[in-house]
Formats: C-alpha cells, structure tokens, sequence
C-alpha cells in the first residue's frame, strides 16, 4: 500500500512532496500562532487583519492539497497543476516579504498587521518567516522543475 507522501514523478514532484509536508507543518503552526497571538495579545485584532488571516490559512490549505496532489502525478499529468502553483508560489513569496517586513517592524500597515509582541512575535516568525517562507520557495522550485521538463 502507498504512504500518504509517496511521490510517483521526478524531482519536481519531489520537490512538491517536501511542498506538501512542510505546507502540513505550516497549516499547524500558523493555528499555534492564531492561539498564542489571542492569548498573548487578546483577539481584537481588526476585522481586516482577521479576515486576511483566515483567508492566508484556508488558502494555506488548499495549496498543501494541490502540492501533495500534484506530487502523486506522473510529469505529464502534473503540468497543468504546476502552472497554478507556480503562479500562486510567485504571488505568495512576494506577499510573504511584505508580511516578513511588517513582522519584523520595517514597514507598518497596523489595518493589515497589528505588530505582534513577546510569544506572539517569536511564534509569528517560526510560521510565517521560518515554515511559511520555506513552503512557498519548495513549492516554487518543484513547480518551475516541473513546468522546464514538460516541453
């Protein structure tokens, strides 16, 4: 019987497995974050910073899904998935350097993103910087091997 992770294509399936599984670990990590951030700094957060949030999490989601889905394809069927999550690794790795630069203070957009403080903080910067970044830059690079093989 297959595992859950068993990947049937090249490297770029490879390289969206590795996508998939660290987009599980963000998924939990980003719902640590949500906890730590209400218990450390209370849930009054704006609804605009809420509503990204969410929206940041269920669309985290789905794209673990379609990683770990177009890693279980042999090359030929995987192009056209690799083609939206590349599109959506471009998108998402310029809006993670946002997110990076108001985490760490350098640009303020407090509608957006209210600055975390303490446990919330270093939290953010496991899921967000750490885990989140990594994600988006494996699911990049297994899209991109993917999309050069499939000529």
């Amino acid at each position: 019987m297959p595992s859950l992770f068993q990947t049937f294509g090249g490297s770029g399936q490879r390289w969206l497995n590795l996508a998939a599984k660290i987009g599980a670990l963000w998924v939990a990590s980003h719902l640590v974050t949500i906890l730590v951030t209400v218990m450390n700094d209370g849930a009054n957060w704006g609804v605009t910073a809420w509503l990204l949030d969410l929206a940041g999490l269920v669309a985290g989601f789905c794209f673990t899904i379609l990683c770990w889905f177009c890693s279980r394809l042999e090359r030929t069927g995987a192009t056209k998935s690799a083609i939206w999550i590349c599109v959506w690794a471009s998108i998402t790795l310029c809006v993670r350097l946002l997110d990076t630069l108001m985490l760490l203070g350098l640009i303020k957009i407090e509608t957006v993103y209210p600055e975390p403080h303490g446990p919330a903080f270093w939290s953010n910067v496991v899921s967000e910087i750490l885990i989140g970044n990594i994600f988006a830059l494996a699911a990049l690079v297994g899209s991109v091997k993917i999309l050069g093989k499939s000529n």
